[in-house]
């Protein structure tokens, strides 16, 4: 990994961060997955003279670059939708605030289906409660990637052409792993919006109406848990989910 592991390098531009452990470790390493797969979506659209996702490409960049200032001068405080627009009710606008507005307006201007409310809606719901979701998930080594290899690997097997667009942060997933579990280094934000937002355009590609709904009230109904429990508790009084999170590390 070269250089992604220096810390001397992170901590210059202020992406040394501590991880639930206390221990001060490069964050951000999203930003690996972000450019490998605009690189490889690029390449292969040249190879085989198909057009780029370019809403997609649009999508991940903004996204990408609101979560990196997120990371480079959020805080942990006031952490979910409520603490941050409670806050902004306040007059007070927290990078997260912002980074949930600015990526609303981005996932508006990419949907497709405009002259199609429902279709609208649904999309638009699905791409930000999954990237939500995958965020919020991502409070220790190896969970976030984890649930998105799955997600990513089922929606493969179902729709195959899906390859194209979820394929390369897959495929640098599973050697990227293993460095996260043993806690080297960890996504931030950046990864874990990005994973999200990646899972959330694909299945809104891809789902039927009932399919996008059925995942839309899933979401809602886990970002709302969020709001009142910790995660991180849910899984440590289940043996089961215990035993998949500490997997590996």
């Amino acid at each position: 990994m070269g250089r992604w592991l220096d810390k001397d390098y992170w901590r210059k531009i202020g992406l040394l961060k501590e991880n639930f452990a206390g221990e001060k470790i490069p964050s951000a390493a999203g930003l690996l997955f972000i450019l490998f797969s605009v690189i490889s979506w690029s390449g292969y659209s040249l190879l085989f003279k198909t057009l780029a996702p370019q809403r997609l490409i649009f999508l991940i960049t903004i996204i990408g670059a609101i979560s990196l200032l997120d990371d480079m001068i959020g805080t942990k405080e006031n952490q979910g939708f409520s603490g941050h627009f409670r806050l902004l009710l306040k007059g007070r606008l927290t990078t997260g605030a912002l980074k949930a507005i600015v990526s609303f307006l981005a996932v508006v201007m990419i949907i497709e289906g405009r002259n199609n409310r429902t279709e609208f809606f649904l999309d638009t719901g699905l791409i930000l409660l999954m990237t939500n979701f995958i965020n919020l998930l991502d409070l220790r080594p190896g969970r976030a990637l984890k649930v998105f290899i799955l997600l990513a690997v089922l929606i493969t097997i179902t729709v195959p052409p899906t390859f194209f667009y979820i394929g390369p942060a897959l495929l640098l997933a599973l050697p990227y792993l293993p460095y996260e579990l043993k806690q080297k280094v960890m996504l931030g934000d950046t990864g874990a919006n990005f994973l999200g937002a990646l899972l959330g355009y694909t299945m809104s590609r891809t789902l039927p109406a009932g399919d996008k709904l059925v995942i839309i009230l899933v979401l809602f109904l886990l970002t709302i848990l969020s709001e009142r429990y910790s995660y991180s508790r849910i899984i440590e009084a289940n043996p089961f989910l215990k035993w998949l999170d500490q997997l590996g590390r």
